[in-house]
């Protein structure tokens, strides 16, 4: 088993220039990495990616690049109501956001949909990363997790 961690940064700038993309793209990254230390086995192979673009694209790219068997898609726990499931029918409860649905549609593998009451908000738990040349902009990196640290997958 492999998990791939993924992050897609949007830019809601028209004409925003690669620089920017590249910097907080490298933000990310060293997130991602943060986040895989704290909340995965070391034995557990990781790879850490960040596409840029729309969310729902990337995520359903980076899964037929990947060729991925199952997608884990957190989803704000309000939205499903007492437990809600998706079912493998390809039609997903009226209650999950239209990000999810959209995922949950195009997905070519199976996706798991699990809902959270709280995010891990990245930048306040381990600060602001040190990266030569890294951005001034913040990135905006909070997770979604039903773990808490050392509660390892």
């Amino acid at each position: 088993m492999t998990v791939i961690l993924l992050h897609v940064v949007t830019l809601n700038i028209i004409g925003a220039e690669n620089r920017i993309y590249e910097e907080l793209g490298r933000d990310a990254h060293w997130y991602l990495e943060k986040l895989a230390s704290s909340y995965l086995r070391p034995n557990i192979p990781t790879l850490l990616r960040v596409r840029r673009g729309k969310i729902a694209e990337q995520i359903l790219a980076q899964a037929r690049a990947d060729q991925l068997d199952l997608i884990v898609l957190p989803v704000d726990h309000p939205l499903l109501e007492n437990g809600a499931s998706v079912s493998s029918s390809n039609r997903p409860p009226v209650t999950v956001s239209p990000l999810a649905r959209t995922i949950i549609r195009g997905a070519s593998c199976d996706v798991l949909v699990i809902p959270f009451n709280k995010c891990l908000d990245c930048e306040k738990a381990w600060g602001r990363p040190t990266i030569p040349g890294g951005s001034d902009e913040s990135v905006l990196l909070r997770v979604a997790l039903p773990l808490t640290p050392h509660s390892r997958v």
